[in-house]
């Protein structure tokens, strides 16, 4: 069985630090079937053996954490409990500049995402790199309405989510003291990684980032709450997750997260 095979060729029972850990995640993000941890397995071998060819690394602990970090995040999604791998490979600059050279892509990278979109506006507005300034504040997807009706000077009486950013443009007005994202999953067929109906929210501000991920069952009358934290400042890429000693910050943002969701 493959299972046997990785233990055997990376010895994680003992020295490569990544199991039993990585036996239990990799068997359960792949659906809690033998089947599709052994397709995800399989992914992860192929990676490795591509890194381990065009990169020559040093340990195989250190590209085989890169390529579990490149499948789940890269060709699949998989759910919370991922990033350790990204610490050990080096961070997800790392992680992404191993991917670039193999191939494999991670998905949502905000900072190239901005990259891209700054320079967009720079060719369509035909204006110089000096156009592009970087504004320390908080802001969400849901306010480019509001600075948009705002800048061309609009007035809508419709009821419009989200806030107007031009005080912090002009100003350097704080518009935002969090900024939130969600999403819901609802497996629909055959789905790997999702096998019940799964919220995720993340709450932020300059400093912390809370992620709550709820897990619906039972026709979602029953739920387990999983939680990761994140101290921004001195972690920005959000590698350690340090939920177990701040329980006071997790409450707050918590709270924050009920009075904006209603969960």
């Amino acid at each position: 069985m493959i299972f046997d095979n990785l233990d055997a060729r990376f010895g994680l029972s003992s020295s490569h630090h990544l199991a039993p850990e990585t036996y239990f995640e990799l068997r359960h993000i792949g659906g809690h079937t033998e089947k599709n941890a052994t397709i995800l397995l399989e992914d992860v071998l192929s990676t490795y053996n591509k890194l381990e060819l065009v990169l020559k690394y040093t340990t195989p602990r250190k590209a085989l954490a890169t390529a579990i970090a490149l499948i789940c995040r890269g060709k699949h999604q998989c759910p919370m409990g991922m990033r350790k791998y990204f610490k050990i490979a080096g961070g997800p600059t790392k992680v992404a500049e191993a991917g670039g050279i193999i191939g494999i892509r991670l998905r949502y990278d905000p900072e190239e995402r901005i990259k891209s979109w700054a320079s967009k506006m720079q060719r369509s507005l035909s204006v110089g790199e000096d156009f592009v300034q970087k504004i320390d504040g908080l802001a969400q997807m849901i306010d480019l309405m509001p600075t948009l009706l705002d800048v061309l000077n609009i007035k809508s009486d419709a009821k419009i989510e989200g806030k107007s950013l031009m005080p912090l443009v002009l100003r350097n007005e704080t518009v935002n003291d969090f900024v939130f994202a969600a999403t819901k999953f609802k497996p629909v067929g055959e789905n790997l990684f999702f096998k019940n109906p799964t919220l995720v929210i993340s709450a932020q501000n300059k400093e912390w980032k809370l992620i709550k991920e709820i897990v619906y069952y039972d026709n979602e009358t029953l739920k387990s709450v999983n939680y990761e934290l994140y101290n921004l400042k001195k972690d920005p890429e959000e590698i350690s997750n340090v939920f177990d000693n701040n329980k006071e910050t997790t409450q707050k943002f918590d709270d924050v997260i009920s009075r904006q969701f209603k969960v």
